[in-house]
């Protein structure tokens, strides 16, 4: 029988009375009775552990992860924590991992005592991997405190004010196992999980009274949205309807969802299978903004005019709703008036503004194939694309040849993608949700802002190509690249094989004003992902880099790779892009990812704002764009 182990921590006892708080334990018992009954209604085992207040030591923290030893294929490790985080400077060794440098922290009951320590964000990471290493159970990291954003409460605060300073690096807990990153950097391992945080690293968490008990708003939110979902939700639906009700209660709290890898946030909850495929949209109510739906330009929604809206459609009793003001990531809409305010709605864009993917007939298609598929799409058509007689004007050619449906440019009659044989029903809605994917990458790679006051000289790139064939290391010696105009990278011929090409990239605030930013990579197969800088906020003189994570370590070097069914084809030059998003508030670009699509056979793997009631401030965005050429020889 498939099991969760949870491992249950929760502080309101501190020894100084001004460290104590009051929801914590109730938080913890609430949602530890939430999982029993949705054990029990699932068929899974459920195996708790829990440390309340004084049981909470450091120590006893860390030997609570011998819970997760037996976990296996199928299972799920939960670790659900409430109390104080805290923050400090960070050791130097520690600089690269974060653009404030500074570190995060879990207060243990303890850590304040003479002796104690805090669990740093470093160490919370190595426990996680050791927990995980060689196994494939699914780990889940919630934290309701103060600072949670990358730890891996009127109104009161989970945060102890008084940090101190942090211990050397090897001192930390697993410190034998960090990698060397070059020029005495460490980078700490990571395992694969989803972390559910309460607040970005330089937010507090709040406690409030509700129905006469003291609560953490995370926790009430997440308890409320998970009942409200029926437990059916994946992680990133889970995160967008604990924001919205957490901006209903209180300011300037925004949840957190991380993952590793990035797709992971797609998987449902507890369950860790992958939950279906969908854009989610969310619907909320706000006193000044009225209803509105959580996406905008910066999602790909087009701003429309008075003869043409963004058209939604709930999930579950199909009523519609029209947008009337498209910002950058919120819509304003009409027609949900009459619906609870205090819940929020799942709904699917049922019609886009202006279609911006234009297709076309080859002029020898087989009828039978342009039949087939025109009949389905005259009963469910898709708002990603639209048909076009003149083929001058498409940006793609769609073929029925030999029995099957593909895709190919005006000019070249290569496919693009597997074909995918047949014309029965099955095979042309499988073909039709490529071509949605196709057309989804072709709008984020359009995707701009000319409307924008962000200067260009306010956010910098750096592109740098690795200079030493085969070297992946941090410390790779490398060399500046225009990233304005295309960049190229070769294949290198070195010890009787050819090596990849690699490249880093570094973005810096290099303005007056704190910014948000994303990177977004944009493959040749149409994959998009934004594991490499999925988002961060930057002040003013900080600078964030691509990382990307390889067999449970953090590398800035990254590999580029032109694979083998490529050759297979002919082709040796291929492009891809980095879209860089910049925002003057906090954002999300999850929505955007999405697997690529192989020519042949799978390809292998590579290696919202926080409305105010008052002065709403509307976020302006930017983007930048670096179009990387690779060359591999036969």
């Amino acid at each position: 029988m498939p099991t969760l182990y949870a491992l249950f921590v929760a502080i309101n006892d501190y020894p100084d009375p001004r460290h104590r708080l009051d929801g914590c334990v109730n938080d913890m018992q609430l949602f530890r009775d939430y999982l029993e009954s949705y054990c029990a209604k699932s068929g899974l085992g459920f195996l708790p552990l829990v440390l309340a207040d004084a049981d909470a030591t450091r120590d006893n923290f860390i030997k609570g992860f011998e819970l997760f030893q037996p976990a296996g294929e199928g299972d799920t490790c939960l670790l659900f924590y409430a109390g104080h985080g805290a923050r400090c400077e960070s050791p130097e060794a520690f600089w690269h991992l974060s653009p404030s440098r500074m570190v995060e922290s879990i207060v243990c009951w303890d850590s304040r005592q003479p002796g104690g320590r805090d669990l740093m964000d470093k160490e919370l990471s190595f426990l996680i991997w050791q927990a995980t290493k060689d196994k494939k159970a699914h780990f889940l990291l919630i934290t309701d405190c103060c600072h949670s954003g990358s730890i891996t409460r009127g109104v009161k605060e989970r945060r102890i004010r008084e940090v101190g300073e942090a211990a050397p690096p090897d001192a930390y807990l697993g410190f034998e196992h960090y990698r060397p990153a070059g020029e005495g950097r460490y980078s700490p391992p990571r395992g694969q999980y989803v972390h559910l945080a309460a607040a970005r690293d330089n937010q507090t968490a709040k406690e409030v009274h509700v129905k006469g008990a003291p609560r953490g708003v995370f926790s009430y939110c997440l308890l409320e949205s998970l009942a409200g979902g029926n437990g059916q939700l994946s992680y990133a639906e889970l995160a967008n309807r604990i924001s919205i009700r957490i901006r209903s209660i209180v300011g300037d709290q925004s949840p957190q969802v991380e993952a590793l890898p990035a797709d992971d946030r797609n998987r449902s909850f507890l369950s860790g299978a992958q939950a279906p495929a969908r854009q989610a949209y969310l619907a909320g109510y706000d006193r000044q903004l009225g209803w509105y739906v959580n996406a905008g330009t910066l999602q790909g929604l087009p701003s429309g005019d008075d003869k043409q809206q963004n058209v939604f459609r709930l999930l579950e009793g199909g009523q519609t709703a029209r947008s009337t003001e498209v910002q950058a990531q919120y819509t304003k809409v009409e027609g949900l008036d009459g619906l609870d305010t205090k819940k929020q709605y799942a709904l699917e864009l049922a019609e886009l503004a202006a279609p911006r993917f234009r297709l076309a007939w080859q002029a020898d298609s087989e009828p039978e194939g342009v039949e087939a598929l025109q009949k389905l799409l005259e009963a469910k058509a898709s708002d990603f694309f639209q048909w076009v007689q003149d083929v001058e004007t498409a940006d793609y050619l769609v073929h029925a040849s030999q029995g099957s449906y593909f895709l190919s440019r005006r000019f070249d009659d290569n496919p693009l993608f597997q074909p995918v044989p047949g014309y029965e029903e099955a095979a042309i809605i499988d073909f039709i949700n490529k071509l949605e994917r196709v057309a989804r990458w072709q709008q984020l790679l359009r995707l701009s802002n000319p409307a924008t006051s962000i200067k260009g000289d306010e956010a910098s790139i750096e592109l740098f190509r690795v200079t030493e064939a085969g070297n992946t290391d941090d410390n790779a010696p490398t060399e500046l690249v225009d990233w304005r105009s295309t960049a190229a990278f070769e294949y290198t011929r070195s010890g009787g094989q050819w090596q990849q090409p690699a490249f880093q990239l570094k973005v810096t605030n290099t303005g007056q004003r704190t910014l948000w930013v994303s990177l977004l990579y944009l493959s040749n197969n149409f994959g998009i992902t934004n594991q490499l800088l999925p988002k961060q906020e930057l002040g003013p003189g900080q600078e964030a880099w691509a990382v990307d994570v390889f067999e449970g370590y953090p590398y800035r070097t990254l590999p580029l790779q032109v694979e083998d069914e490529y050759l297979l084809n002919g082709i040796h030059t291929v492009d891809e892009y980095l879209k860089l998003l910049i925002c003057t508030d906090e954002f999300d670009t999850n929505a955007f990812n999405q697997e690529g699509l192989p020519l042949g056979r799978p390809l292998q793997a590579h290696r919202q704002v926080g409305f105010r009631r008052q002065n709403i401030r509307r976020p302006d965005w930017t983007d930048k764009e670096v179009h990387l050429q690779l060359h591999r020889p036969k």
